[in-house]
């Protein structure tokens, strides 16, 4: 019995050698190819290029359906920059912070998604996926206050959020993602690991920043709705209010409360992205009546 364990555990660890070796050799060979969220990795390499815009798109899955890159051409002054909810505000202050030093002449700033989006909690997977693997780094993490760091670091593990080889093998394998997340909740809780027991704040603080930055620079910054259903909860858009009140940038709800648009159930494929068929008989309308309304013209006069 104990010469089968010994060897049983040799056989494990050398095939944990050979799979850690393996993998080690393919990071050294693909490691400048991104393996998750591939649209934020594109969205950050176009915002580091200098370019003629005057005017900058951000948003969740929602607003890149409607303003979706591979569009770009249709409005050569407007950069298309709606990534995914999931990189959360903190992600779009990064973008908007990296977009207009290299966009001097940019004028306005629009940041389109639902209100829930707009105060969105950290999701582990998610979170990490979206947000830590391709922000959180060397380049970028000057723009998260030190409390943020912190707070990330205790969530996801400082090793886990600065080793570029941990990033790689964790989205290579979303099972070791998962693993990783029972296992570290199962050693060390959340509630025992941050000092207030709670997550840390990636979204509001993050639009006052935008607003801030978007101010110090003498461009203007727009919260925009992306489409809800009908039967949406309207209490996601009453907390939204309320927070950017607290946070004193209530002003800024008025716009996005203007551009709202309720439509059908039916023309939402999973109650939150909008289907093709209204897609291709709205789009373009819908685009011109949000971006530059007419003073005859609403975005609720498209077709419902």
């Amino acid at each position: 019995m104990k010469k089968f364990l010994q060897k049983s555990i040799l056989l494990f660890l050398t095939v944990l050698l050979l799979f850690g070796t393996g993998n080690a050799f393919y990071y050294n060979l693909s490691k400048d190819s991104p393996l998750v969220a591939f649209e934020v990795y594109k969205a950050l390499d176009i915002s580091a290029q200098s370019g003629g815009y005057t005017s900058l798109l951000l948003g969740d899955s929602v607003a890149r359906q409607l303003f979706h890159p591979d569009e770009q051409e249709q409005d050569p002054s407007l950069c298309y920059l709606a990534t995914s909810q999931a990189i959360l505000p903190a992600g779009n202050y990064i973008l908007l912070k990296n977009f207009l030093q290299n966009h001097p002449n940019t004028k306005t700033v629009y940041y389109m998604a639902r209100p829930d989006n707009l105060q969105a909690n950290v999701n582990f997977r998610y979170t990490y996926s979206y947000f830590i693997t391709p922000f959180y780094r060397e380049a970028y993490r000057d723009c998260l206050d030190t409390q943020t760091q912190d707070a990330v670091e205790h969530v996801f593990g400082r090793l886990f959020c600065e080793q570029d080889f941990a990033k790689w093998m964790l989205g290579r394998y979303p099972k070791l993602l998962e693993w990783y997340n029972h296992g570290l909740e199962k050693a060390w809780p959340l509630k025992s690991r941050l000092p207030d027991g709670s997550m840390p704040d990636l979204a509001i603080p993050y639009i006052v920043k935008m607003q801030q930055l978007c101010a110090s620079q003498n461009v203007e910054f727009v919260l925009l709705a992306s489409p809800l259903p009908k039967d949406a909860d309207t209490a996601s858009l009453k907390s939204l209010e309320e927070k950017l009140q607290a946070a004193g940038i209530g002003f800024l709800f008025d716009r996005f409360a203007s551009s709202l648009l309720y439509l059908d159930p039916s023309q939402f494929i999973d109650g939150v992205h909008l289907t093709q068929t209204w897609l291709n008989g709205n789009k373009e309308s819908f685009r011109q009546n949000l971006l530059y309304p007419q003073p005859t013209v609403s975005v609720s006069a498209l077709k419902r």
